[in-house]
């Protein structure tokens, strides 16, 4: 079959002559094959579009796909937007029953599995190992859970994993969190990465804090309306979204309210408990330090967290260990904080006393003399 457009054409042929050489061969040392010409059609498109080709193609509409993604549906089409022109042909035809992928469209999906194995093959034929970097199981996390829940649990990994380094990486900006260059993310946006696996592992709760001697000084603000000339902190950071406190405040009370801006979560904590003003934080930090006490505002915001990782090093027992000791620290049976359905800080106080959470984080919390 011909296709209009020659890049569709040229990938199907290339396509079609790898593939009868066969994956296995095309990975062994020697095989007739030419990666430069490879790397060029590869490097026209991205892959974490093809992931949403897919996932459109599975579905009637734009919307019925984002939600099926976990996704905005303008995502969806910024994503099919980028690929059509990257591709210079329409992938899709969109009309009054929704959507139908068109017979290139159908050709690109086709060839995007095949050039994908290819690839897959072609990596671990280059000597890849299980591994990103030998030695070494990188883990990736977003900034506060990486600072305050998994820093000081790394001991626990340390002792499963003696022959090799543990490095932690934490960012505030959720689009650096993905399997790509570690081994093993754990962030609060789904990543869309064609290779990576993604589970969702457990649930963070953010609600208004402050400190005792704030809440002496400023009063206990009760309601939105009671909130009115207090001073507010706001962590900024490249990848922050401030859109879920927008709608509890507006924009013009939000403006009015923020006094100081901090740039990471460590950051933030300690202007709460310094006493500086009122300022989000997850309901885990209450399990983890008492110089921070919640406000009954009516405020609640809510946090997926998902924990990815390559499929290709699905049988590597470091990242299996690691997935393991992650799903441990996220276990909502041992910290129940991490659950779905909210839970007050007040109501989880013995749960902190009677777990290890204390001993981790003592030197945040204020122990009775």
């Amino acid at each position: 079959m011909t296709y209009k457009n020659p890049m569709v054409t040229e990938l199907l042929t290339l396509s079609a002559k790898e593939k009868a050489k066969g994956l296995q061969k095309a990975a062994r040392p020697g095989a007739e094959i030419d990666p430069g010409r490879l790397q060029s059609l590869l490097d026209r498109v991205r892959w974490d579009d093809l992931h949403f080709l897919h996932g459109v193609s599975q579905q009637p509409s734009i919307r019925r796909a984002a939600r099926a993604l976990g996704v905005s549906p303008n995502t969806i089409r910024s994503r099919i937007n980028r690929l059509e022109k990257a591709l210079g042909t329409s992938l899709f035809i969109r009309d009054g029953d929704g959507l139908r992928i068109t017979a290139e469209g159908r050709a690109v999906l086709d060839v995007a599995k095949d050039m994908h194995g290819y690839s897959t093959a072609l990596n671990f034929g280059a000597g890849n190992q299980a591994l990103v970097r030998e030695g070494e199981i990188r883990i990736c996390a977003s900034e506060g859970l990486g600072t305050f829940w998994l820093t000081p649990r790394l001991y626990e990994l340390r002792a499963e994993l003696p022959d090799l380094v543990v490095s932690l990486d934490s960012y505030s900006d959720q689009s650096r969190i993905s399997p790509k260059l570690h081994d093993v993310s754990v962030g609060f946006s789904r990543p869309e990465d064609l290779d990576a696996i993604v589970t969702r592992i457990g649930f963070v709760h953010m609600i208004p804090f402050a400190s005792k001697d704030y809440i002496r000084r400023r009063g206990n603000p009760s309601s939105l309306d009671d909130v009115d000339g207090h001073e507010c902190i706001q962590q900024d950071a490249d990848g922050m979204n401030y859109e879920a406190l927008r709608f509890f405040l507006g924009s013009e009370k939000m403006a009015q309210l923020v006094s100081i801006r901090v740039g990471s979560s460590y950051s933030l904590f300690w202007a709460v408990a310094s006493g500086i003003g009122i300022g989000a934080l997850p309901t885990y930090i209450r399990s983890i330090s008492s110089r921070v006490t919640p406000l009954d505002l009516p405020i609640r915001m809510k946090f997926e967290i998902w924990l990815s990782y390559n499929r290709m090093s699905r049988h590597s027992e470091p990242v299996r260990k690691t997935i393991e000791w992650l799903r441990r620290s996220f276990d909502e049976r041992a910290y129940p904080w991490f659950a779905e359905e909210y839970l007050s800080p007040a109501d989880f106080v013995q749960t902190r006393m009677d777990s290890q959470v204390i001993p981790l984080f003592d030197h945040l919390v204020d122990l009775p003399a």
